[in-house]
């Protein structure tokens, strides 16, 4: 049960990232600003020039188990460090509690 836990949450904060990174596209024209390139599935190209949530303050609520506090806080720390409007609220419980 904890492993699919664990697996649903990486999941949905991959899903996440994602949706967030496609929202900022207008235009349909590509942007000029340097590409991330990483393989899930197939290769997956992420523009960090794109802005997330057209540029507006967005705040997310992800829930955690305790053990993975802090992988996960240095993947939010690293993220609203590229995307500043992005605000991700890490809230951390024990397996029983979630």
């Amino acid at each position: 049960m904890k492993k699919r836990i664990f697996t649903m949450s990486i999941l949905l904060l991959i899903c996440t990232l994602l949706a967030f990174a496609s929202g900022g596209q207008q235009g349909g024209g590509a942007s000029a600003g340097p590409t991330m390139t990483g393989t899930i599935g197939n290769t997956l190209k992420y523009d960090l020039a794109a802005p997330v949530n057209s540029g507006r303050n967005i705040t997310i609520e992800f829930w955690i188990q305790n053990e993975y506090q802090t992988t996960y806080q240095r993947l939010v720390d690293d993220y609203t460090k590229v995307h500043p409007n992005v605000r991700i609220n890490v809230t951390a419980a024990s397996y029983q509690d979630l």
